[in-house]
């Protein structure tokens, strides 16, 4: 679902309006922030963002994940050998 047209997009008019630690995960990179570092909530921790020239245009929330990688376990009977 997409933001309402009349909500205007989430932006920030100067680079000092930010603090260091946000929140706010659906902020729009702009090119007044690159070579800044700032602390992303990810929803258990704060987690370090550099943002470069690459990322200019996109939402914080693109490079914060929020859920874990969880690799699925093979069984160990499936490896035994048969006699």
């Amino acid at each position: 679902m997409s933001r309402s047209k009349w909500k205007l997009k989430h932006t920030v008019v100067s680079p000092t309006q930010l603090k260091r630690k946000l929140w706010n995960r659906d902020l729009i990179l702009e090119e007044g922030l690159i070579g800044s570092t700032y602390y992303v909530y990810n929803g258990l921790k704060f987690l370090k963002l550099k943002i470069d020239d690459q990322k200019v245009g996109h939402k914080l929330g693109e490079f914060i994940l929020t859920r874990k990688h969880v690799k699925k376990e093979t069984s160990k009977k499936s490896k035994k050998t048969k006699k």
